[in-house]
């Protein structure tokens, strides 16, 4: 599986940071796994895009186990309408199943996924009673050229027990 550890100059994720590799922040590095790509999304900070609310990387290792790399990036949206973009690197052109991985608690919204404008998925609901890892959500079949597409998140509401409409992303894969 290969894990995108940094992209973009001045990431720090836990996959490089201290390791001899930290010096060139682009690396991105094999893992002897099921054929696939893993994308933490803390490692690519900056957005391409945001409506404008508070993003940032948070540590999970105090609630248990279960996230990617022991963090999410929390979206602290406002309302319907607020998002945030990434740049989706694809290394290969071919078609790939894409899953995300959200966090999930009392103040999280319903958030639609879309890659170059086009809806994936179903819209995920992130309530949930209290902090925890959503699991592999599938996002549907997609044929992405090789290059950066973007990927956006978008809220659409709430669930009525939701204290807000942030948004915990936690990775995405494509396989």
């Amino acid at each position: 599986m290969l894990v995108v550890a940094c992209l973009l100059p001045g990431c720090r994720s836990p996959e490089t940071v201290g390791s001899a590799e930290a010096a060139d922040p682009t690396v991105t590095r094999l893992k002897p796994r099921s054929g696939g790509i893993l994308l933490e999304w803390e490692a690519l900070l900056p957005p391409a895009d945001t409506s404008g609310e508070r993003l940032r990387p948070v540590g999970t290792r105090k609630r248990g186990g279960g996230w990617s790399g022991e963090a999410e990036l929390e979206f602290e949206a406002a309302g319907p309408g607020s998002f945030v973009a990434f740049d989706l690197p694809i290394p290969e052109a071919r078609e790939y199943d894409l899953a995300a991985q959200f966090s999930r608690g009392p103040e999280y919204g319903r958030v639609q996924v879309s890659v170059d404008g086009r809806p994936l998925g179903a819209v995920f609901d992130g309530w949930a009673a209290a902090p925890a890892p959503s699991g592999r959500v599938p996002l549907g079949r997609v044929r992405l050229e090789r290059g950066d597409h973007e990927i956006r998140f978008e809220v659409v509401g709430k669930n009525d027990a939701a204290a807000g409409y942030h948004v915990g992303l936690d990775a995405l894969v494509l396989e």
